[in-house]
């Protein structure tokens, strides 16, 4: 029983050792960056943590597709890359020419 709870102990360690080599660089990165950014891009890793959680994605479907038959996961993960896709092209579109037009008044 004693070596099943100093596995344990040595799992989370590992995962704080892990956590900390993967945060401390954006230590450096974030130095520079501004409140937007930031937020935005915890907001990603909160979403991606909560896919993660309910496994979420497409390794997991289709796993489940080739194992057992079930295409549910494939298709929703499906369909959310369209219905994303769909929704984000125009913000990018629109961000573009938002850039080309600010380039284009200060090279007159």
């Amino acid at each position: 029983m004693k070596h099943s709870i100093n596995h344990l102990t040595t799992k989370i360690s590992n995962k704080k050792l892990v956590l900390a080599i993967l945060f401390i660089p954006l230590i450096y990165v974030f130095k520079d960056a501004s409140f937007k950014e930031i937020s935005i891009f915890f907001i990603g890793v909160l979403l991606g943590a909560t896919l993660n959680y309910f496994l979420f994605g497409f390794r997991t479907c289709s796993n489940l597709m080739l194992e057992k038959g079930k295409t549910i996961g494939v298709r929703s993960v499906l369909i959310l890359f369209g219905v994303s896709t769909l929704l984000f092209s125009p913000l990018l579109i629109w961000e573009n020419s938002m850039v080309i037009n600010f380039l284009a008044m200060y090279n007159r």
